[in-house]
């Protein structure tokens, strides 16, 4: 399986050699361009040289927002992530494209990184996603882990507590009791799909629920300082798209 920026299109998803199993974060494209350039809009970038990534879904965008918009462009079309970089970084490129989020931790890598601003145009819709090979059995578990993750950030467990609340299981709520106990849903679920018993717990002990995992990379007390509260990234309940599917 691969989990990192990979988005989910439909030409991709119909491919019958790949598997698009659970969108992990939902991400869009952005611009980082240098101050000195003097641009606060993506609608200024007319006439623009764009460092992109070659073979990406980023080239499309570009061509989309540039195409709709009547605006021209030249395209630095670079496979490898440093050199691409260091082309932009050194003044080869107007405009450096990307997730937002890969812009946000990219600019770090800036020597100054306060000569660089994002700007505020997200121009397109990026749900990253976890991807495999054609398995029923492996989807399922990727899909389900994942589940276990969010429902866990629901009920309050977390890395921090998921030992306290295995010990005291007769006091939860049946939805933790279904999570957990060793003749609950995922104990049959372990079963079927061939995972030890006590999966859903190692998953929470050892990698923590959605909300652990996103403060540990890209939270607030990161170099990247995101807040997840209101966003897209937070639970349904919370106004976002995270929705834990039941469990039962």
């Amino acid at each position: 399986m691969a989990s990192r920026s990979i988005t989910s299109t439909g030409t991709r998803d119909a491919d019958p050699g790949v598997a698009f199993i659970a969108t992990t974060f939902f991400d869009g494209q952005g611009f980082m361009v240098p101050k000195s350039l003097g641009v606060k809009s993506a609608s200024e970038l007319n006439g623009a040289t764009v460092c992109a990534e070659e073979g990406s879904t980023t080239l499309l965008n570009i061509a989309d927002y540039f195409g709709d918009r009547g605006m021209t462009y030249r395209v630095e079309n670079i496979a490898d992530k440093t050199a691409r970089l260091a082309a932009f970084f050194s003044g080869k490129c107007d405009v450096y494209a990307s997730d937002v989020t890969a812009l946000t931790s990219d600019r770090l890598l800036a020597q100054d990184p306060s000569a660089y601003q994002i700007l505020p145009e997200v121009i397109s819709n990026e749900p990253l996603t976890l991807v495999s090979q054609p398995d029923q059995a492996l989807e399922a578990a990727i899909f389900w882990s994942f589940q276990v993750m969010l429902n866990a950030e629901q009920f309050g467990i977390n890395q921090a507590n998921v030992d306290q609340i295995v010990k005291q299981l007769d006091q939860q709520p049946k939805g933790v009791v279904r999570l957990f106990a060793k003749d609950g849903a995922t104990a049959d679920m372990a079963q079927k799909l061939g995972l030890p018993a006590d999966w859903a717990y190692q998953i929470i002990k050892q990698v923590g629920n959605y909300g652990d995992v996103f403060e540990r990379h890209l939270g607030e007390k990161t170099t990247f300082g995101m807040q997840r509260a209101g966003g897209v990234n937070a639970l349904a309940r919370d106004g976002g798209l995270m929705y834990p599917y039941p469990i039962r």
